[in-house]
């Protein structure tokens, strides 16, 4: 809960370097709260940028993305799904 990843860059990616994940899917009232600020990604060889997976309903992953880029691009809420994919009770948002 209130997790905060803050002012890195990532130069290389072979995969997805934001990535937030319930693993079980039985898992059941799990909640998640992340902030990416200032995050620059070069652009790798991965196919996705970022997923975030609740796995169900009844979890809530909340990710906040301020001033993350993807290569040149800043994100936004119209090109996000472009570079996430946004799963389950996962929600993103972008101030």
């Amino acid at each position: 809960e209130n997790v905060v990843f803050r002012n890195m860059e990532i130069y290389r990616e072979y995969g997805r370097p934001i990535l937030v994940n319930v693993y079980r899917p039985d898992a059941a009232d799990c909640t998640v709260d992340v902030l990416f600020e200032n995050i620059q990604i070069g652009k790798g060889k991965g196919a996705v940028d970022m997923k975030f997976d609740a796995k169900n309903q009844a979890n809530a992953i909340t990710a906040t993305l301020k001033q993350v880029s993807v290569g040149s691009t800043l994100l936004t809420g119209g090109n996000v799904a472009e570079h996430a994919e946004i799963l389950g009770g996962a929600v993103v948002n972008i101030p």
